[in-house]
């Protein structure tokens, strides 16, 4: 019905089967981390769509676990070491 109104619409992928579309793999736009912290396993990741000078931008690590940079965050916004122990200490980080 879309389509006939002239609205562009296209199939909605589950991530696993974008990453297996050929035209993403034969581009080398997958990263592949292998044993991946805070995960357990293997993952894969969407390198950039672009290319720069020919190349597509490399992704050099993963990304970081939940977490890891909350108090780093709260820091740059201000928030005191001992604001951010009361906020872990209540459990909302």
């Amino acid at each position: 019905m879309l389509a006939d109104a002239g609205v562009p619409t296209g199939p909605v992928l589950s991530v696993p089967d974008a990453l297996n579309l050929p035209q993403i793999r034969e581009r080398g736009m997958i990263a592949t981390f292998d044993d991946c912290p805070g995960v357990g396993r293997d993952i894969q990741i969407m390198r950039p769509g672009f290319k720069v000078n020919g190349e597509t931008p490399s992704v050099d690590a993963p990304p970081p676990q939940l977490g890891q940079d909350t108090e780093q965050i709260l820091a740059s916004l201000g928030y005191a070491p001992r604001e951010i122990d009361v906020l872990r200490e209540q459990g909302a980080i």
